[in-house]
């Protein structure tokens, strides 16, 4: 007997990921329910300019409000102390509340209740609430971040972490971070103007000594009293609630997607705290995935070309972001003999996180978004981008490369004058010229 459909699409979740799908999936004419809760605890986190900017093209409005100004993070890695980078502070509990009310602004049905399981059904996937209610759609999107049942699907996981959060208040100050390492982890402090204070150690999972949830505040006592860098933040400082832990371990799941189901932000794949990027890995896929699933239900005919495009990016992205990681903890040398660095600091393989070379290795078919749908297009393999770039400042890259005259001289002119015939302005066409060269692509000039 057919299940009754409660949506065309449910979303497990209701963070930066599941939030995102659902807006994008509003805007293209689906009916959405977002179905979760508020996280059930105080936290706060450090945002870069490009997480705001991200937020703001998924379509956040209020939510953008909860961001405070940028502040200057103070580090101490590797014995050097110095005034590194800007991060925004994110207090999460009013964050997640506008998060709720940007959805319902944008007419996204939410329902505020806990997800006990999901139903992997090929032909009506649905929800099971934790009051037994079942909810059906044409897909599901679990978006419920770490906290998402792994299932079937265990694939690339870093070493164990987990992250401990301590919350304090004191007197109003100005707001600020910072970050500095120890033998056998790292932390992480936050000062908001109101007063509040956070601090989050990240150890390893099997930290010797780590005790268990009843012991945690003793134990983070304990911590903060033998760090000097923490006593300065937290000078006048009453704690406030007990502590929080987590499980931080990088991740990436194996199957994106599985019967109906199609995973998104940290349930697909969640990055090292340690790059500062979790907010905005999330909101990558989940970008992008009203497309997918736009082209799965518009487009079955091209469902293959929609999950490859969806679990590609998924592993290039969590693999790059892991070796930038990497790249950080083997910057830190003063305990490089200790397990927690030397594992880290060899994780996930040898590669390089960047190309030394910006070159073009050549042309490809390759899956892209199109108008709201996964369509397979012509695209140029660079060593940046090895899944392909399709277009640059909306043009199409391709095909200026395309049958080129063998002489250099010869063609360069033909490439600056397809150049100036798809352009729309000087700037387009300054801009798609600047791109050309740093690949190393001559172009004459104009």
């Amino acid at each position: 007997m057919p299940q009754a459909l409660h949506a065309d699409v449910l979303v497990a979740g209701a963070g930066p990921a599941g939030a995102a799908v659902a807006l994008g999936l509003a805007r293209l004419g689906y009916g959405v329910c977002v179905v979760g809760l508020p996280r059930p605890f105080d936290a706060c986190e450090g945002i870069s300019r490009r997480v705001v900017e991200a937020l703001r093209q998924a379509g956040f409005r209020q939510a953008l409000e909860q961001i405070s100004p940028p502040v200057l993070r103070e580090v101490d890695w590797n014995g050097e102390r110095r005034a590194q980078n800007a991060e925004s502070l994110l207090w999460r509990p009013g964050f997640d509340t506008a998060l709720i009310a940007d959805l319902q602004q944008a007419g996204v049905r939410v329902m505020p209740a806990r997800v006990a399981t999901v139903l992997h059904d090929d032909q009506a996937p649905g929800l099971r609430l934790a009051d037994g209610t079942e909810l059906r759609a044409r897909v599901v999107v679990e978006a419920r971040g770490r906290a998402a049942p792994q299932g079937r699907g265990v694939g690339l996981r870093g070493p164990a972490t987990l992250a401990v959060l301590t919350r304090a208040r004191g007197p109003r100050a100005p707001a600020g971070s910072a970050v500095f390492a120890c033998a056998d982890g790292w932390v992480w402090l936050a000062r908001l103007a109101t007063g509040q204070r956070y601090l989050q150690f990240c150890l390893a999972a099997d930290a010797p000594g780590l005790p268990k949830r009843a012991g945690l505040a003793a134990w983070a006592r304990a911590r903060i009293d033998a760090l000097p860098e923490a006593q300065a933040w937290l000078e006048g400082c009453v704690p406030e609630g007990p502590p929080t832990a987590r499980a931080s371990t990088a991740s990436l799941h194996a199957r994106p997607w599985d019967r109906g189901v199609l995973r998104v932000g940290d349930a697909a794949m969640a990055v090292d705290p340690l790059s500062g990027n979790g907010i905005f890995q999330a909101l990558s896929s989940a970008t992008t995935a009203p497309a997918v699933i736009n082209t799965l239900l518009l487009s079955p005919q091209h469902t293959a070309l929609a999950l490859d495009f969806h679990a590609s990016r998924l592993r290039e992205t969590f693999l790059r972001f892991a070796r930038i990681g990497r790249d950080f903890y083997a910057a830190e040398a003063r305990w490089a003999d200790e397990s927690f660095w030397r594992e880290r600091s060899a994780w996930p393989d040898a590669l390089a996180a960047h190309a030394p070379v910006a070159r073009i290795d050549g042309a490809a078919l390759r899956p892209v978004v199109e108008d709201g749908l996964i369509r397979e297009r012509e695209v140029l393999i660079t060593s940046e981008q090895p899944l392909g770039v399709w277009r640059v400042e909306g043009v199409e890259v391709a095909p200026l490369l395309r049958d080129l005259p063998v002489a250099p001289g010869d063609r360069a002119v033909v490439l600056a004058h397809r150049l100036t015939q798809a352009a729309g302005s000087d700037a387009q066409r300054s801009h798609l010229r600047a791109w050309l060269q740093r690949h190393a692509v001559d172009v004459a000039p104009d």
